[in-house]
């Protein structure tokens, strides 16, 4: 599944449903949205989100912002829970 911009918001509820369908994602221009994460006690960020998800973003995206796409990536790299 794949999808850009407001599509990678529809795509991940679509693969959500379908989750016992849909292998993986490709979120282009977007970002797992925040409902999918959660802070733990120790504060590290713990995903409830079945689909493996790859998140493409760049500085020229035009509509999301550069911000936005650090903060998920900060979440889903450097501040992931292990397991």
């Amino acid at each position: 599944m794949a999808g850009h911009s407001l599509g990678g918001v529809m795509s991940q509820k679509y693969s959500l449903k379908k989750s016992d369908k849909v292998k993986a994602q490709v979120l282009m221009g977007s970002t797992l949205t925040r409902e999918h994460r959660s802070i733990q006690s120790d504060g590290t960020t713990f995903f409830e989100y079945p689909v493996p998800t790859l998140t493409i973003g760049g500085t020229k995206d035009g509509m999301m912002r550069i911000s936005r796409i650090a903060e998920s990536f900060w979440h889903s790299s450097e501040n992931v829970d292990a397991d």
